[in-house]
């Protein structure tokens, strides 16, 4: 059935029948049919609407059966759904004046290449500024919410909860040449809450890509990543370059000053240990000293030119209130000589544990001696002296290493080590104490076996890509270490050092 609505009447026309209460408290329009027709009569365009509330369970289909693509509302039109509100494939959803539908629309486009929701805004003028603009919704409609400007392209705009501020944005946009993020208020922030060894992002393009990390130390066998990835060193101050590989090493520094120091060894006679850049000159047994006893040890010869720490290692905790003490001639770095000078070297030996290493800051000549003072107990601990190399007190990287020398005589074990000296390289012994048993590199390591050497020949050992800190400022430094098995087998040799200092 069909009712026409006229100034002042209802008229049925033969169909089906309708229900009409409108006196009710429900104030129902009820079709047998389950749909409803709404439309104009004897007018111009007599467009109507479809209500179909039967054709599919649980849903309610809007349509027009004159063809009428447009549902125009100039209310605030509230719908309460418990569900969802459906439109169909390629129905738009406009906001905006009558005269102009694209002020905003969305929909679900399937015309033209795949299917996709598309979101649209005009742009160019005061009317339609081009901005889609996403914010706190107590903030909509107030005068900080509204661009400033005008955009010829379209821009997605995002603003914080402060609305006393119109500048807490940020915003994206492609100006028809180049892709552009830009903000406001504050600086930009990439948090990926990545850990230390993880990207924090990855540039990418057909080509390939690279990566960004950050660490408190050096990436140097730590962070696995590929050929022009970067990391910075947030504590040491260095920006390192991945320049070889695809694992964890071949990271260099590309901060700080680089630098390099040479030295020479020239037939040092017998077959043995020794040192250059610096030295280990030690007791190989251990001294014990007791309260009630003896407590003095002394170690090296007068009017030697040491120049050297003095150090010694712990087997271990000490007795009860102990302190072990240093004195002799002093030697300062600005050439201050004290006859008669003294430094505490271990502060309470009661908590000391085995295996800690402990040094004077100062330099010592000639002849020093130990002496342990306290309530009562023991004392236990390697000594000697030490000096290294820190490149004047400084904090560096220590890039590369080579040495290359002549043989004077066969020689069957030799081996070429860069020792870091640090606190943390030394091993308690009684009788056969050898200081930092553990080395940066090692000829020995890498060449195994291959490392003979015939008289008159050259040999060599060169190593790159170290990327080891060295806190030079913070009593640590380098040595080089020489080992032979053969009487005067190195007729001479020269090694250089090379370094990035901070």
């Amino acid at each position: 059935m069909t009712l026409i609505l006229s100034t002042d009447s209802i008229t049925g026309v033969a169909g089906g029948a309708l229900g009409i209460n409108l006196i009710s408290t429900t104030n129902d329009i009820l079709s047998d049919t389950g749909t409803v027709v709404l439309g104009g009569v004897g007018g111009t365009n007599n467009e109507n609407i479809k209500f179909d509330f039967e054709t599919t369970a649980n849903e309610v289909m809007l349509a027009s059966g004159t063809g009428a693509t447009i549902l125009e509302s100039r209310l605030n039109f509230d719908m309460t759904f418990s569900t969802y509100l459906r439109i169909n494939d390629g129905g738009f959803q406009y906001f905006g004046s009558a005269a102009s539908l694209d002020d905003f629309e969305m929909a679900w486009a399937t015309t033209v290449g795949n299917n996709s929701m598309q979101i649209g805004v005009a742009v160019g003028d005061a009317s339609q500024s081009g901005y889609y603009s996403f914010m706190e919704g107590a903030d909509i409609n107030n005068a900080n919410r509204s661009p400033l400007a005008t955009s010829a392209d379209p821009v997605w705009r995002i603003y914080s909860s402060d609305a006393t501020s119109a500048t807490d944005y940020i915003e994206f946009f492609h100006d028809q040449a180049n892709p552009k993020i830009q903000w406001g208020n504050g600086s930009l922030t990439l948090d990926s809450n990545a850990a230390d060894a993880v990207a924090i992002t990855t540039f990418e393009n057909t080509g390939g890509n690279f990566q960004i990390f950050r660490g408190d130390a050096s990436p140097e066998g730590v962070t696995t990543g590929n050929i022009g990835d970067l990391h910075p060193d947030t504590v040491g101050g260095e920006l390192y370059f991945k320049v070889s590989g695809s694992g964890n090493t071949g990271w260099e520094s590309i901060g700080g000053t680089p630098s390099f120091k040479s030295y020479s060894l020239s037939n040092p006679g017998t077959a043995g240990t020794f040192y250059i850049g610096g030295d280990y000159s030690f007791a190989a047994a251990h001294e014990v000293l007791t309260i009630g006893g003896t407590v003095t040890r002394t170690f090296g010869t007068a009017g030697q030119a040491h120049g050297a720490h003095a150090f010694c290692v712990a087997s271990g905790a000490g007795g009860t209130d102990l302190v072990l003490t240093v004195t002799g001639v002093s030697i300062t770095e600005a050439g201050v000589k004290n006859d008669s000078d003294t430094e505490i070297i271990v502060a309470d030996a009661d908590t000391a544990s085995t295996n800690d290493y402990f040094e004077t800051t100062k330099k010592w000549l000639g002849q020093i001696t130990y002496t342990l003072t306290g309530l009562s107990g023991a004392f236990t601990f390697n000594y000697g002296f030490v000096k290294y190399e820190d490149f004047g007190n400084r904090n560096f990287i220590v890039n590369k290493f080579e040495m290359t020398g002549e043989a004077r005589a066969n020689e069957t074990g030799l081996n070429i080590e860069l020792l870091h000296h640090k606190s943390t390289a030394f091993v308690y012994h009684a009788s056969a104490f050898i200081p930092n048993q553990t080395a940066l590199i090692s000829l020995a390591t890498d060449y195994g076996t291959n490392n003979d050497v015939a008289s008159g020949d050259a040999f060599a050992y060169k190593r790159t890509n170290l990327a080891t800190t060295i806190a030079g400022g913070g009593s640590e430094g380098l040595i080089i270490r020489i080992t032979t098995v053969t009487n005067n087998s190195i007729n001479d040799a020269s090694a250089h050092i090379g370094v990035t200092l901070n």
